[in-house]
């Protein structure tokens, strides 16, 4: 990753690369449903390297065929790799404490990420939504928010539907 990247992704201008990887904390999780998912990806992407490498398909971007001159050859040590790492996912931070003052736990990373994901899926349904529901969850957002819906008096509140 570039420095100038690094720096603008943080706002913060570090001394040294060091310093600045030393202030990450990376958290694993391992799902059973991740690794399979995974596996069976890699499954598709060997088969799909095999074919290529047998000369029956074309050599695009395959991601386990190993090039060396005209010669075309399966990454085995890739593969491995891949496998290996199957169902983890690593989360980044560089928090030291949680917003009460508590050591940061992996529960807490892993459960922010979560909840951050979840309202991006909540932002995404909403911009895309013109309909029927678009009234609902400007209806909901308000509640929430404390907020009456836009141009709207006491009936609105009455007539929405997340209320009644």
């Amino acid at each position: 990753m570039p420095w100038a990247l690094v720096t603008l992704m943080l706002g913060t201008c570090y001394a040294s690369l060091a310093t600045f990887i030393s202030c990450l904390h990376i958290y694993y999780q391992f799902r059973a449903d991740r690794a399979r998912r995974t596996l069976r990806g890699i499954d598709e992407q060997v088969a799909k390297s095999a074919k290529a490498v047998a000369g029956l398909a074309v050599v695009k971007r395959n991601r386990f065929i190993m090039l060396e001159g005209a010669a075309k050859t399966i990454n085995r040590e890739l593969e491995a790799k891949a496998r290996d790492l199957a169902g983890l996912k690593g989360y980044v931070t560089k928090l030291a404490a949680c917003p009460d003052g508590t050591p940061v736990t992996a529960d807490f990373v892993i459960d922010s990420y979560q909840e951050l994901w979840n309202i991006e899926i909540g932002h995404r349904w909403h911009r895309s939504s013109r309909g029927a529901f678009s009234r609902l969850f400007s209806c909901v957002v308000g509640f929430v928010c404390g907020r009456r819906p836009a141009g709207a008096g006491v009936e609105a509140w009455r007539a929405c539907p997340a209320l009644a």
